[in-house]
């Protein structure tokens, strides 16, 4: 009996799977279920893939006390359990008169930094606002306003800057506008501070500093060839094109040959270009512009074959094929999804990734493009698919 069918037969005739290799640090469904950290979500039918993070606030969730938390004048600051984003505790700051709300001191170096404070407005704060706003790190202050016109909902409000010293600054949750009514509060949660060049999800803190590790996603390389293949996926941008920050956003790297050669797609954001690389140690690239901001929903198509690489963005037509490909032999090192070997993240949400071993035509481009979020699973895909990955689970179905 042919091997083919006898697989068939053991399976059912139903799909096959192959388990990924995961780090454990991305985020999940499961991670989001469990409300303590992560991007807020839930039940987002998605996996977070973020390079590392550590969060230099020692109290971002005000589950035990306000302990590295002060108020000004006489306004209020507790730890309170009436709402709570992360965890079951949040911190609430009560409005009595127009000082600063909740103000958190920390030693920052001369690097660039990013803070997230989720802010809940159960009620209209009349007459006035809520901002995240910094002191004394830089010469000149700055804040983001959080949307007084959103109600019953959490918002991030991230507030980007760099520090002109190692020096202690402040951060603060303030009152704008007009004087509210006294008694008006606020609920702070989540409250994140780190160095580097983009807000990343939520690490909790109660007491001490706390780090998440890089996140690393692997795939068999056996389904992609380095003579012609294809990758088409589904991501979440967890940040904007612009301004340019460092660091390459790596949808996908094809290691072979002991990384010798290797076939990636990336975002290189200081030219705000989409890449195809195929090299024997550098060189050879086929690009494609891109503006997008954080949230939006992406369809990138990457496919490769011996006149060169290709890439398709939201269904477009398959660009111009440069250069040629140098076609050195079968993959045997890895694949991996969303990092390079655990490097140059794509700190993005990814909802599904599909690859095969065929071509696909600018029709089949477009075709995918409207399958937008949905899960269709392998058979869906043209061009020979030989994997499909429904980024809420740990699994790959490939082909039989």
């Amino acid at each position: 009996m042919k091997a083919s069918i006898l697989r068939k037969l053991i399976d059912g005739g139903g799909p096959v799977y192959r388990a990924l290799t995961l780090s454990g640090n991305e985020i999940t469904d499961a991670s989001r279920a469990l409300g303590v950290e992560g991007d807020g979500l839930l039940n987002d039918s998605s996996m977070g893939i973020w390079g590392p993070a550590t969060n230099l606030c020692t109290n971002g969730g005000f589950e035990t006390n306000t302990t590295g938390w002060t108020k000004g004048g006489t306004n209020t600051l507790v730890s309170n359990a009436t709402q709570a984003k992360f965890g079951t505790k949040s911190g609430l700051a009560t409005y009595a008169d127009n000082a600063t709300l909740a103000d958190y001191a920390a030693t920052l170096t001369n690097v660039a930094h990013m803070v997230q404070v989720r802010l809940w407005i159960p009620t209209a704060y009349d007459g006035g606002g809520v901002e995240l706003r910094q002191l004394n790190y830089t010469v000149a202050a700055s804040a983001t306003a959080a949307n007084m016109g959103l109600r019953d909902q959490w918002q991030q409000v991230t507030l980007g800057f760099t520090p002109g010293a190692d020096v202690i600054g402040n951060i603060q949750v303030n009152n704008t506008g007009a004087a509210p009514t006294a008694g008006r509060f606020v609920y702070i949660d989540g409250a994140q501070i780190e160095t580097g060049s983009i807000a990343t999800p939520y690490v909790e803190t109660d007491g001490a500093t706390a780090t998440r590790p890089a996140s690393r996603v692997q795939a068999q390389a056996s389904l992609l060839n380095a003579a012609q293949s294809w990758v088409v996926m589904r991501v979440r941008m967890g940040r904007a094109s612009t301004p340019a920050v460092a660091g390459d956003l790596m949808a996908f790297h094809l290691g072979i040959v002991g990384d010798t050669y290797r076939i990636r797609g990336y975002y290189e954001p200081t030219q705000q270009l989409w890449a195809l690389q195929m090299s024997a140690g550098g060189g050879g690239y086929a690009v494609s512009a891109a503006v997008f901001a954080a949230g939006d929903l992406l369809t990138l198509g990457f496919k490769w074959q011996a006149s060169g690489g290709q890439i398709s963005l939201n269904g477009s037509a398959w660009g111009t094929s440069s250069p040629a490909n140098p076609g050195l032999g079968p993959t045997t090192a890895n694949l991996d999804i969303g990092s390079v070997s655990g490097t140059l993240h794509i700190d993005s949400d990814v909802l599904w990734f599909a690859c095969g071993t065929g071509t696909l035509t600018d029709a089949d481009a477009a075709t995918i493009h409207v399958y937008g979020n949905n899960d269709l699973g392998l058979n869906a895909f043209p061009g020979n698919p030989t994997g499909f990955w429904d980024a809420k689970t740990g699994v790959m179905e490939v082909a039989q």
